[in-house]
Formats: structure tokens, sequence, C-alpha cells
């Protein structure tokens, strides 16, 4: 691997750099804004010359590396999981309703998400659906953990939006000339009675989840969920 050359710098030019060096040190994961996050052996004195995903060399001449912005990624203490959810426009709103309670349940009742953090919200109108966002995250620090508990967490979201009997959208711009599936008439009924109750008793918890609501069912989800190979209860915070 070639060396990133200083040129022109003297050695006591270089003590007020150790922190920055400490922040990409060997081995750590970063990122070059505008270029891949791969670095595997990284010095002052060496040119960077390091392999993408696709294998390939990346060389980064020292007078453009010295005005790169770096991204440290192995200091994170969390990662964040913001999935936007769109849903076909014939969903009603009292569908959103429940979609957007439950999914707050969840996120709240997850050992792996941060409770204080985690929200879901009807951000708008998209030209082919309605779109939710999710902002929360995840308490762990390795990449390859994080896309084990984003895949519960999707999962658990498409239940959910299953459950309220609608249906994902698509991005798409189509004429119907014949009846399609549409969505679950006998679904959508029960959610509007779901949340006609919840109203009744006050219980509906938007737009914001009561604390006292929060503590009793924060950390009570099952995860890995019933039935994983891994087991349940196997999860840490």
């Amino acid at each position: 691997m070639s060396a990133v050359t200083l040129r022109g710098v003297r050695p006591e030019d270089l003590e007020g750099l150790a922190e920055l060096h400490h922040a990409i040190w060997i081995e750590t994961q970063w990122e070059l804004v505008g270029l891949p996050p791969q670095a595997r052996d990284l010095g002052w004195y060496r040119r960077v010359i390091e392999p993408t995903l696709d294998r390939t060399v990346v060389t980064v001449p020292n007078s453009e590396f010295s005005n790169l912005q770096i991204e440290n990624f192995a200091r994170r203490d969390r990662i964040w999981y913001h999935p936007a959810i769109h849903l076909r426009y014939e969903t009603t709103p009292d569908q959103i309703r429940y979609i957007l309670v439950e999914a707050h349940r969840m996120l709240y009742a997850h050992p792996k998400v941060d409770s204080a953090s985690a929200r879901i919200r009807f951000t708008g109108f998209d030209s082919s659906s309605l779109t939710l966002e999710v902002f929360s995250y995840v308490l762990v620090t390795d990449y390859g953990e994080y896309l084990e508990v984003a895949e519960d967490l999707n999962l658990r979201i498409m239940d959910t939006v299953a459950a309220s009997g609608s249906s994902f959208a698509l991005p798409s711009q189509t004429t119907y000339l014949e009846e399609g599936r549409g969505l679950d008439p006998d679904r959508t009924r029960a959610v509007e009675a779901q949340v006609k109750e919840w109203r009744e008793r006050r219980e509906l918890w938007l737009p914001h989840v009561p604390r006292d609501k929060i503590a009793e069912i924060e950390n009570t989800l099952e995860y890995p969920p019933a039935g994983s190979a891994t087991g349940a209860g196997g999860g840490r915070r």
C-alpha cells in the first residue's frame, strides 16, 4: 500500500493532528465523503489506495485528502433506523391511526430500540402513496447485528400494516381498467372499530404516547421473536 505524503510539513507540525489520526486509526471503518468506506491501513505518511466493494482500487491524492470530510463509523454508540413506509391511497385515516399507534407500541417495546428517540409520523402525500416515516436508534454498534434488528423491525411493521387491512403502495402511475384486489374490507372495519374504541376510552395515543404507558411497555417485546432459531429472549440492550 502506498504512502500518504505530507509535503512541506515538519514533524513538530503533526503534534496537533494526534486526535484526528486517532479518529481514523488502522482497521477503523471510516468514510471520506464521496468515497467508499473501506480502509485497512491509513497513516499520515502514506497515500490512500484502498479496495472498494467491487474490489477496485481508489487513489486519493494528498492535496484532495487534506480537504475531505471524514466520518467515523466505529465511534458511534447506536445506529439510525429511519425507513419510509408508503401506503396505498385507499388507506383510511383510521387505518393510518391504527398503524401509528401499533408501530409506536412496537418500537417502545422492542429491547433493541432506544425508546427515547423512537417515533413514527404521517409525513405527507407523495405522488403514489401516503407516507409514514420512522425515526429511531437501534442500540447496537455492529452493522451486521443492526441489519438483524432492522430486519425484525421491518417484518413487525409489515405485520402491523397487514393487520390494519391496508397495504404498501407501488411507485407507479396506473390506469385501472378492472377491479383489483383492493384493500381488505373486513380488516378495515375491524381497525375502524378499534380506533373508535380507543377514542371512546380516551386511549388514542396520538400525537404522543403518555410517558406512563411507555414505562409500562418499554422493553417488553420478545426479541428475537418466537420461533427464531437463536431463541427467544436472546437479545440484549
